[in-house]
C-alpha cells in the first residue's frame, strides 16, 4: 500500500506545529497517514550511510535499504539522497565512495582506525556524527539482511 500526501494536506497542520519546519511537519503527517491505512507498513528509504551518520533513526519500522551504503544505493538507483548534514559529510570526506569506504571499515570490519583514511576534519565530523547516533543504533529495527553485518541488529560499541 502506497500512501501519499496530497498538496494542501500539510498546510492546515502547520498552525498546530508551533513554527516547526514544514518539511518535518510533512514527514510526520505522512507517517501518521500511513499508520491509519489498514495493512500498511511504513518504510524509510535511508541507506546504511544515512542511518550511521544521521543521528536518530527514523521511526518507521522497516528500513529496506538499511544494509546498503549510499554508493550501493546510487549504483542500483542511479543516485542517492540524504539529509543535508550527511551530504556535507560526504563532500568533506571527498565523496560518497571515500565516506562509504571509511564507514565500511569502521562498521563492517570493526577497524577503529578506518576513519583515519578520511581528511582530518572529515574524520572528526564523522566520529561526532557516529557518537550522536549511537544510542539510536542500539535499538533493533527490521532491516533486510544482505551481508553478515546488518545495521540495527549489530551492537556498535
Amino acid at each position: 500500500v502506497r500512501v501519499r500526501l496530497a498538496e494542501g494536506e500539510v498546510e492546515p497542520l502547520l498552525h498546530l506545529a508551533g513554527g516547526a519546519d514544514p518539511a518535518v511537519v510533512r514527514a510526520e503527517a505522512l507517517r501518521m497517514k500511513a499508520r491509519l491505512v489498514p495493512g500498511a507498513v511504513a518504510a524509510n528509504p535511508a541507506s546504511k550511510t544515512v542511518l550511521l551518520l544521521g543521528g536518530e533513526l527514523p521511526p518507521e519500522p522497516l528500513l529496506p535499504l538499511g544494509d546498503l551504503y549510499a554508493g550501493e544505493v546510487a549504483e542500483l538507483a542511479g543516485g542517492w539522497s540524504a539529509p543535508e548534514p550527511v551530504l556535507r559529510l560526504a563532500e568533506l570526506a571527498g565523496g560518497v565512495a571515500a565516506l562509504d569506504a571509511a564507514l565500511r571499515g569502521w562498521a563492517d570490519r570493526r577497524d577503529p582506525g578506518a576513519l583515519d583514511a578520511l581528511p582530518p576534519a572529515a574524520a572528526e565530523a564523522v566520529r561526532a556524527a557516529l557518537a550522536r547516533g549511537r544510542a539510536a543504533r542500539l535499538h533493533p529495527r527490521v532491516v533486510p539482511k544482505r551481508g553478515f553485518r546488518t545495521l540495527c541488529v549489530d551492537r556498535f560499541e
